[in-house]
């Protein structure tokens, strides 16, 4: 799952085994990423994940990078922004 440079308004990105999501240096990501009993998940780059223009609560108990039983899963370089609640 690729994310170039720009703003993007993605909602709710779900993850699932053997995939990667990378945001790419200059990708403004609005929005939350969710995994869940999923393996061999990668989420990386440099780009910006915004949690701001989301409420607690919008996707039902989901947190802003939510990875739920989940093996061998790996989140690195990117930046975590405004997060609601508990950010990961």
């Amino acid at each position: 799952i690729y994310y170039g440079p720009g703003d993007h308004q993605a909602g709710q990105i779900r993850v699932r085994s053997g995939q990667t999501l990378y945001l790419a240096p200059g990708a403004f990501v609005r929005g939350a990423i969710v995994a869940e009993d999923a393996d061999d998940v990668t989420i990386r780059g440099r780009g910006v994940l915004y949690g701001g223009d989301y409420p607690r609560g919008a996707f039902d108990d989901a947190k802003f990078v939510m990875l739920t039983r989940c093996r061998r899963a790996r989140v690195e370089g990117i930046t975590l922004l405004d997060g609601f609640g508990w950010n990961m």
